[in-house]
């Protein structure tokens, strides 16, 4: 059975985020964060206005895939 707690070996391997902003008014500083840690290919996240535990403002889970992780 493969390791199911390997981590994705890069970004061309992730294929959805989810990303859980505290406060939209903050939206332009979020997506230009995003941005300078997500490298190309970058894919869109799947943004959600929510209440986070403080002090959070920001949550991005990730799913990869890898053929070689099978």
């Amino acid at each position: 059975m493969p390791d199911t707690r390997r981590h994705h070996e890069g970004p061309d391997e992730v294929v959805e985020t989810d990303c859980h902003v505290t406060d939209m008014g903050r939206w332009d500083q979020f997506n230009g964060s995003y941005g300078q840690y997500v490298t190309p290919p970058m894919r869109i996240p799947t943004t959600i206005s929510c209440g986070l535990v403080p002090p959070s403002l920001v949550e991005c889970p990730r799913t990869a895939w890898s053929p070689t992780s099978l």
